[in-house]
């Protein structure tokens, strides 16, 4: 009489048959690389090469409330930042041209420094290059491409690109939405502190996403808030709106 196959001859088959319907990143590894790929492949047309918005922006010391300023901002991707501070036509600006950063107090320049903003490459520069121009800046600034992993944040999935899991707040990493892949956390060593950038409130525009709604910390301490409101992407910036010499 021939036996009844035991069930546990069906197990390995079983066991391969719902592996193989597991989401491909649960079904290898993957690497910060595997993430920084997917983000650029899915935006690098489809996303706006200038964004203009205001900013109600709010400074604090030690948790507290000590400052106050509306922002008016224009970038022009992937290296341009133009900031005015309480008026469009007033005489204080902060302007970041790729590595350097003017700073003009009472319409003159104050001050130069060699000091790239690494937020105008996450808010959009990054699709506007190569995608191995874009991971030798990451790693360049300290991000490691061979650390990702997944994670729950604010009630959904996300991937970390930088650390190998979400207890690990010593990397500079980033986190992006899973689903999205928009960014939702930076975290990033500065000097001895370790700053945490936490962008929520993601809106849906014609090519792409924007947060509206930014908080920095600094070593657990509220640094500074940030509101955006009447964002405008694809507007025309021309050479004039980033022009510095006018300021000497």
């Amino acid at each position: 009489m021939k036996r009844a196959p035991s069930l546990f001859a069906y197990i390995p088959a079983l066991f391969l048959s719902i592996f193989n319907l597991l989401p491909t990143e649960q079904a290898s590894a993957q690497t910060g690389e595997t993430y920084v790929d997917a983000m650029h492949a899915r935006y690098k047309k489809n996303w706006y090469r200038t964004l203009s918005f205001t900013q109600d922006t709010e400074i604090y010391r030690n948790d507290s409330l000590i400052r106050k300023q509306v922002w008016y901002e224009m970038a022009r991707f992937p290296f341009e930042l133009r900031i005015d501070v309480d008026s469009i036509n007033g005489g204080n600006k902060t302007f970041y041209k790729k590595d350097s950063t003017y700073r003009v107090r009472d319409n003159k320049i104050r001050t130069i420094n060699a000091e790239p903003n690494p937020f105008i490459f996450f808010l959009g520069g990054m699709y506007m290059l190569s995608p191995d121009t874009v991971k030798l800046n990451l790693q360049k600034n300290g991000y490691d491409l061979a650390l990702g992993s997944t994670t729950r944040y604010a009630g959904r999935k996300t991937f970390i690109i930088g650390a190998g899991n979400d207890n690990d707040s010593t990397r500079n990493q980033f986190w992006i939405d899973a689903e999205h892949l928009y960014i939702v956390r930076i975290l990033l060593k500065s000097g001895n502190a370790i700053l945490d950038v936490r962008l929520s409130d993601h809106v849906k525009l014609p090519k792409g996403w924007s947060e509206t709604n930014v908080k920095f910390y600094r070593d657990g301490k509220l640094l500074q808030t940030e509101k955006y409101r009447d964002l405008k992407p694809d507007v025309v910036l021309g050479n004039d709106v980033f022009e510095v010499e006018r300021y000497r």
